[in-house]
């Protein structure tokens, strides 16, 4: 049985988007990421006659504090929990957290996708990763900042 939501905020261990990107892991493994989305994708049906979250896929992209860009493929119910929570999300920054997705080769590039049902995507969720994640966005913004006023 897979808690609930709340309950895995400490079990998140991610991985860096360079080893997923340079294909330096065992893809028979599930892996959790945390970014921040760049490219929200479209909803699209891989029937449109029937529209139902079963024929559901959305591709978007998020980044990470290194600007490293790794591609995600939700699919089924995934795809519509996405599109809908996006629809949904405030501020300048909109955080994903995936949790059990599986890397994939296509188009010649490493990108992860939902895998069954026990994938996991959330969008600016509740929890201690969340929030470390944008003060090292925040500090690195800083870092850049102060670098550019100093080189003028």
């Amino acid at each position: 049985m897979i808690s609930p939501k709340d309950a895995l905020e400490h079990t998140l261990s991610d991985v860096s988007f360079p080893k997923v990107l340079g294909d330096t892991l065992d893809k028979t493994y599930l892996i959790s990421l945390i970014g921040f989305v760049v490219d929200p994708g479209e909803l699209h049906y891989f029937d449109p006659s029937r529209q139902t979250y079963d024929f559901a896929v959305l591709v978007f992209d998020i980044q990470d504090h290194d600007n490293n860009v790794i591609q995600c493929i939700a699919i089924g119910s995934f795809a519509e929990q996405f599109h809908d929570e996006w629809r949904r999300a405030r501020g300048e920054r909109i955080v994903c957290v995936l949790q059990w997705w599986g890397i994939h080769r296509s188009s010649g590039k490493n990108v992860v996708q939902t895998v069954g049902k026990c994938s996991r995507l959330d969008i600016n969720p509740d929890m201690p990763e969340d929030e470390e994640f944008l003060e090292i966005l925040a500090a690195e913004e800083a870092n850049e900042a102060g670098s550019t006023a100093s080189e003028d």
